[in-house]
């Protein structure tokens, strides 16, 4: 953490002007809707707010490299528009919607964060790091100023006999949350022209990586491997949370290949780097099969469309990883980006394909008990 604290977050403020008023304005909304108990009359207005402080994280880095200040404005207006439309979007949504749409969105721009200012692999790994770094960071004096502050709240509430209300404690909290928590983050961030930090030699970053992550996949791939081969063995379907268990891995082997980039030609990150992939394939089977299953039983719901999409994307990055060595490690974040944003609208995304797929069991199950006739229309049943 650096410093000169306070100067930063001044700088941040300067550099973030929109996002730090999303900041405020949800940080106040927040503490609203606690007030008001009017939580679900307000929630579109309250998770655009949100959304807000994640898109023009990524639009300002955009602005910042490849756009002029008349183009960066106009960039911010579009910004503008689109949480425009969210907000219309979750108006007229239900909650299970609302919350999935705002999820899958702020992954699609917290992911295009570390490649904005990456010329290539090298200071894509490094921002990367810096930025799990910062989060790691921001959290733990986040959490340790909190707590400092809670304390000092009760302590002079105790000793005074202010008999403060309960709700100081869950204002503290918003405020924490909401301001001070993304203010410590864009205060520690990268820019445009600032010297890329290498972080190939941190003794603590190798620990990490050699005891902790490693032996971790390695673990969980094994795991796999023994219940792949006790369905094989005993002929028998793989259980429906396979799936979930093999996407989590997935993403932990992802997540292991990007943080030991650096070190693909040593030692037995050498093999993992070479044949990672190669064991992720057999897997997306076991997957296949499971989530088929369901599928076929119970029809797509959102969980099950998330479970297939990605499915599909670790899919094509298993192969592209294969046949090109990942000279472009953009691709895992710009692809994740793209899929995460087509999975929120869309007929083809998430909900639409669910609700589809539900009607179409719903009808075949009136057909079967003769409530509907084969050309979709009621019949009277007695």
């Amino acid at each position: 953490m650096k410093k000169r604290i306070i100067p930063n977050i001044l700088d941040s403020i300067k550099r973030f002007p929109i996002t730090v008023l999303f900041c405020l304005l949800s940080t106040g909304f927040w503490m609203f809707l606690y007030k008001t108990k009017s939580f679900s009359s307000h929630k579109a207005l309250f998770f655009s707010l949100l959304l807000g402080i994640f898109v023009f994280i990524p639009l300002k880095q955009i602005g910042e490299v490849y756009l002029k200040r008349t183009k960066s404005i106009i960039l911010s207006g579009i910004g503008i528009i689109f949480v425009a439309l969210f907000y219309i979007s979750v108006k007229v949504a239900g909650d299970r919607v609302s919350y999935d749409r705002l999820f899958l969105l702020i992954i699609a721009s917290v992911v295009l964060i570390p490649i904005i200012f990456s010329k290539n692999n090298k200071d894509l790994w490094n921002n990367f790091i810096v930025l799990l770094k910062n989060l790691i960071i921001t959290n733990f004096f986040t959490s340790v100023m909190f707590t400092g502050v809670l304390v000092a709240i009760a302590a002079t509430n105790y000793l005074f006999d202010l008999k403060l209300k309960d709700s100081i404690y869950i204002y503290t909290f918003y405020f924490f949350a909401g301001t001070y928590m993304p203010l410590l983050f864009l205060s520690n961030f990268h820019k445009k022209d600032s010297e890329i930090s290498v972080y190939t030699n941190s003794k603590l970053l190798n620990i990490i990586i050699k005891f902790i992550i490693t032996p971790l996949s390695l673990l969980y791939l094994l795991i796999l491997y023994l219940y792949s081969t006790k369905i094989l063995v005993m002929w028998k379907l793989p259980k429906g949370e396979v799936a979930y268990m093999v996407v989590s891995f997935s993403v932990l082997a992802i997540l292991t290949h990007l943080i030991t980039y650096p070190y693909k030609e040593k030692g037995i990150f050498k093999f993992i780097n070479k044949h990672l992939y190669l064991f992720i394939l057999p897997l997306l089977i076991l997957l296949a099969i499971a989530i088929q299953i369901r599928v076929k039983s119970y029809g797509i719901t959102e969980n099950r469309y998330y479970i297939i999409t990605f499915g599909f994307w670790i899919l094509f990055l298993s192969l592209f990883g294969i046949f090109t060595k990942f000279k472009r490690l953009k691709m895992i974040f710009i692809s994740l980006s793209v899929i995460s944003f087509m999975s929120a609208f869309g007929p083809w995304g998430a909900f639409s394909v669910s609700k589809r797929s539900q009607i179409k069991r719903l009808r075949q199950e009136f057909k079967k008990y003769g409530i509907l006739s084969n050309d979709n229309k009621l019949l009277s049943y007695n």
